[in-house]
């Protein structure tokens, strides 16, 4: 895959890299462990000499992540997919090890009543319990999202995209929005077959879907707005694969804008830091308190953020701080304890890269954005009354934190403040 990426012209120094398929939490340990080990040592390898490269089987998993740390490929990121019930503290732990640090979670519907419909097995309850449990460890969260469900309605899934950021209970980082296909071989094409479901139409998925994006809060990443599913696959359900562009058609159309991460993210363009001043966003979670800085562009005058007549700021970069509760108490005595005490930074994510800007101005403006964003997120740690902040870092980017005065603590990078 890396060899794959180099040839088409993609960077492979840094990796993001996310196990898909399945619910990792229900795989065997050990095979778990083998499958990270020989992710971390095909990034290790790649563009180094045969001779200088790793067989399989000769080093731990834990050997692997201490050396790709400063190797060619470094995993920056990695997540894997798994059930709201397989998350306990136990879990947490393990994850850790292994060198996760996001989580996406099959929420599917906050209904109690269609989760039942749909056999999942579980209920909302769970979800809130492992969403506060993932986020006081400081993983980032992702939830997969399903409209069109049996049993739900438009008007039902568009109240459902609110409720995720109107309280203090869900709040994701992230939002995977997979809209209900019919597939041969499910019980759902049974049903279908028989008249007992009806799928929505391609125009009502695309107004559930614009109603949705237009309740999604700044702080949030859409990654998917469609399950990528060949359209001779599908027996019922939209096959529109081309989603957002109709959703981009719609936003010109009718002079709308998405507010989140992925539509505002300047990728890399070369911004100028006197445009993008850095913003607060403050928001709470039933265990504590999110805090959400970035350096977004400037609302030029006249034209309002909030109206959906306005083209949304553009967002160079951000990072994700949470000040939990009870401060980590409840990992005291475990593998986690090192978060006794501590401010989590969650993520931090530069996506511009910073103009210079010659001399004038405060010594604040030639540090990188990351580093602003670090600085400020300690300055709020402190003054909150922390100890000490604990990010968890990726494998491939503790290099950085070290040099920003972080040291490895466990499997957090740790700064006593």
């Amino acid at each position: 895959r890396l060899k794959a990426l180099q040839m088409n012209g993609h960077l492979t120094e840094k990796v993001e890299m996310i196990v898909i398929g399945g619910t990792w939490s229900f795989y065997h340990p050990k095979y778990q462990e083998e499958f990270l080990a020989e992710a971390f040592r095909a990034c290790n390898n790649f563009g180094v000499g045969e001779d200088k490269q790793t067989p399989k089987g000769i080093k731990s998993l834990g050997d692997l992540q201490t050396e790709n740390e400063t190797a060619g490929s470094r995993i920056i990121g990695l997540s894997i997919e798994t059930r709201p019930d397989y998350i306990t503290t136990v879990e947490l732990e393990r994850l850790r090890m292994l060198g996760v640090t996001k989580v996406e979670l099959g929420v599917q519907h906050l209904d109690d009543a269609v989760l039942k419909g749909t056999k999942r097995d579980m209920k909302i309850a769970t979800v809130v319990t492992a969403t506060e449990r993932l986020r006081n460890a400081g993983f980032k969260i992702v939830y997969h999202m399903m409209p069109n469900l049996p049993g739900s309605t438009p008007v039902r899934d568009i109240e459902m995209f609110g409720e995720l950021f109107s309280g203090e209970t869900f709040q994701p980082d992230m939002l995977k929005i997979y809209p209900c296909m019919v597939l041969p071989g499910s019980e759902l094409f049974s049903e279908w077959q028989e008249g007992k479901f009806t799928p929505y139409t391609d125009e009502e998925i695309m107004h559930v879907l614009v109603e949705a994006k237009k309740q999604v809060p700044k702080y949030v990443r859409i990654i998917r707005v469609i399950r990528d599913i060949p359209a001779t696959h599908i027996e019922a359900g939209s096959k529109v694969s081309n989603l957002r562009q109709w959703l981009l058609s719609d936003m010109q159309k009718n002079g709308w804008r998405c507010k989140c991460i992925r539509c505002r993210e300047v990728r890399d363009t070369i911004v100028d830091p006197e445009k993008f001043p850095l913003t607060h966003t403050e928001y709470c979670t039933t265990t504590g308190k999110e805090i959400f800085l970035s350096f977004e562009e400037q609302t030029p005058l006249g034209r309002s953020s909030g109206s959906l007549n306005s083209e949304a700021p553009k967002l160079a970069s951000f990072l994700r701080l949470r000040l939990p509760d009870n401060k980590g108490q409840e990992f005291v005595g475990s593998p986690l304890s090192v978060l006794s005490g501590a401010a989590l930074v969650r993520e931090l994510h530069t996506y511009g890269q910073m103009a210079v800007i010659g001399e004038k101005g405060s010594q604040s403006q030639h540090l990188s954005f990351g580093k602003q964003l670090l600085l400020e997120a300690e300055r709020i740690t402190r003054e909150a009354g922390f100890k000490k902040v604990a990010i968890i870092s990726g494998i491939g980017v503790r290099e950085y934190y070290k040099k920003r005065g972080y040291h490895l603590e466990g499997t957090y990078m740790v700064k006593y403040l």
